[in-house]
């Protein structure tokens, strides 16, 4: 099993040497593969961008350096570049350095006929690299003049095939292995230069939205075209945190596997939505996105020769029972996950059942405070340990993915203990946090609205000002185990003429069985209870109001800042449901799962996908947060990404 180690000061100087790299690829690229280059099938400046990677040293790197080398081939598909530089480097992998000095060799896989197919940048050539279907032996042949054919393509400048038959070939017995490596840094590379073309595609879309105007405005204010770029980006940088966690990780098989076919299916949506976007001018072979249409297409399709059947994704989760990888979150937080693992495999089975409509187990929530576990980010001052987000994104982990009854005291824990001891009065914090810290109070969270779900901002319950206090009036929606808890935290409307709407929203802590309040329950198809609370004419004291009148959406943001973590509970959940479902697969995988290709091994595939990409954008918003960077974006696309999943 893999652990991708995640370290905030190592990844910052990686990422800020691959940043360096890019801008001199970039640099080659612009002064010596000009945009007419780019667009058609002629490349006649292609032996000129092949000789500054070779005296830069590109076609040395190997599978050891598959950040660099993947970050070069991005900067290649996003310049819908062919030169053979993932060719040269796999070919260094199986072949000794020595055996062809100045060669350059393409890379073909043999089939059941004589010929080598989809060879690219023939007119490089001086060798032809065959991979065989199985075993260690590789073939190099010699290219004289017209020993590569032209073949139709949709590839950009083409393609050409090597007639087997026509040539003598070196054989060579190699490991099995290093063959097997090779296959793997090949798919891998090629499903990188097509997010490279798919992301410039997406940029070019993205500027065209903003440019184009259509009915009198720019036509990425129209919600589909919005959604679409939103989509787009979020099948990029999936597919990117996936290659990054297989370069760092190359050895493992299933990584690698899983990184390349999320990126391999995404990359040709990603370009699809663009072209939709550009409309009939991206069409048109005079604009770049038609080229980089091409490149996406012709980089997946190239890929599938290379498949290695015995490294596909379903075959190593089911028939192979490999699990889902994992991460290495620190030393510190690896061993706080020990220990809350022995606790739950010494405290906790699945085979017991809580009581209907129970909100938490009784005993766990006992040996949970009698460890300070339920307090564990809180400051020593208020009786917390200070756990670190990756210890807490730890135990949040173990707790959601074993299914532990005790996600409930969490909420009021985190969301609104956190917030409390960030704006609230001493008398608030004196009042409620030794009991939230107990288990004992209980808060649901009052946001959601029949006319404001997400849009908090447009929330319509309102309070208006009295003598030493406020009247409320309005109705909450959505409300998890409203009926089972002590205190509501409700977002109101404070001032109705504020502009922007959300500066006039204020947070009140509020008794819910306080006179005018009615509470309905409602109950979800798994189970749940949910509540709509009514408030009709409610007074509530100034004490309660929690921060500065009006001031709602800091506290409010404050309380939602442990988002990530909870976000990474919330994949852990749907992880262990993964997990339930591949031992039920395991049991008759032919008849359940199907054969190779078939949707559901797709589907497994996808959701596996899909989940560690989620989980490695949670871990990215915990780094920006301990670098002090923007978290907003990976936070929104763990949250969309990861709600599909759900479904």
């Amino acid at each position: 099993m893999a652990l991708t180690k995640w370290n905030t000061s190592e990844v910052a100087v990686a990422a800020a040497e691959l940043s360096d790299l890019r801008a001199a690829a970039r640099g080659v690229l612009d002064r010596h593969w000009p945009i007419e280059s780019r667009l058609g099938r002629a490349g006649t400046e292609l032996r000129a961008v092949w000789d500054q990677a070779v005296a830069l040293g590109w076609t040395e790197l190997d599978a050891s350096e598959a950040p660099a080398l993947l970050s070069l081939l991005d900067e290649l598909g996003r310049a819908n570049c062919p030169i053979p530089l993932l060719d040269a480097c796999a070919a260094a992998s199986v072949l000794e350095s020595s055996a062809f000095p100045g060669a350059t060799i393409v890379v073909g896989r043999a089939g059941a006929g004589p010929y080598v197919e989809y060879l690219e940048a023939a007119e490089l050539a001086t060798h032809v690299l065959v991979l065989p279907e199985e075993g260690g032996r590789v073939e190099v042949y010699s290219v004289g003049e017209d020993a590569l054919e032209s073949t139709p393509s949709i590839a950009p400048q083409g393609w050409a095939r090597l007639d087997r038959s026509a040539g003598e070939a070196q054989a060579f017995d190699v490991d099995p292995d290093s063959v097997g490596s090779a296959l793997r840094l090949f798919r891998l590379g090629l499903a990188a230069r097509a997010l490279g073309a798919a992301r410039r595609a997406h940029a070019l879309s993205i500027e065209h939205a903003k440019a184009r105007e259509q009915f009198g405005q720019p036509i990425g204010r129209f919600q589909a075209v919005s959604h679409r770029a939103a989509t787009g980006l979020i099948d990029l940088e999936s597919s990117r945190v996936l290659l990054d966690d297989a370069a760092a990780a190359f050895e493992d098989d299933l990584v690698v596997a899983l990184a390349t076919q999320h990126a391999l299916a995404a990359a040709p949506r990603v370009v699809l939505g663009a072209m939709h976007t550009l409309g009939g001018m991206g069409f048109h072979e005079e604009h770049e996105g038609a080229w980089l249409f091409r490149r996406v297409q012709a980089d997946v399709a190239r890929a599938q020769p290379f498949a290695d059947d015995s490294a596909d994704v379903s075959l190593l989760l089911i028939e192979e029972g490999r699990a889902q990888p994992d991460v290495d979150l620190g030393e510190r937080a690896n061993a706080f996950r020990s220990e809350v693992a022995a606790l739950f495999d010494e405290s906790w089975s699945r085979d017991r059942v809580l009581a209907e409509d129970a909100q938490f187990d009784p005993a766990l929530r006992e040996q949970l405070v009698q460890r300070g576990w339920l307090g564990a980010g809180w400051p020593k001052e208020w009786g917390g340990q200070e756990r670190t987000p990756e210890e807490l994104l730890a135990l949040n982990e173990e707790i959601r993915y074993r299914g532990i009854p005790v996600r409930r005291l969490f909420t009021t824990v985190n969301i609104v203990g956190g917030a409390i001891m960030k704006h609230g009065t001493d008398e608030q914090k004196r009042r409620y946090l030794p009991g939230i810290k107990s288990g004992e109070t209980l808060f649901c969270l009052g946001y959601s609205e029949p006319d404001a779900g997400s849009d908090l901002a447009s929330l319509r319950t309102a309070a208006r000002k009295v003598d030493g206090g406020w009247i409320v009036s309005g109705q909450k929606i959505f409300t998890t185990f409203g009926h089972r808890s002590h205190y509501h935290w409700l977002a109101v409307r404070t001032d109705a003429e504020a502009t922007p709407p959300h500066a006039g929203i204020s947070v009140f802590i509020v008794p819910l069985d306080t006179e005018g309040i009615t509470i309905q329950e409602n109950h979800a198809l798994n189970g749940e209870t949910t509540t709509t609370t009514y408030y009709d004419e409610v007074f509530v004291p100034d004490e309660a109001v929690v921060g500065e009148v009006n001031g709602g959406w800091q506290v409010i943001g404050t309380a939602l800042s442990v988002e990530r973590i909870a976000m990474g509970g919330n994949v852990a959940e749907l992880r262990g449901l993964l997990d339930r479902l591949l031992d039920a697969l395991r049991e008759d995988p032919d008849c359940l799962a199907g054969a190779p290709g078939s949707w559901q091994r797709e589907a497994i595939v996808e959701l596996t996908g899909w989940l560690r990409a989620v989980r490695l954008f949670v871990i990215a918003g915990l780094n920006a947060m301990a670098a002090d960077r923007p978290t907003r974006l990976p936070a929104a696309m763990a949250k969309v990404a990861g709600g599909e999943a759900a479904e």
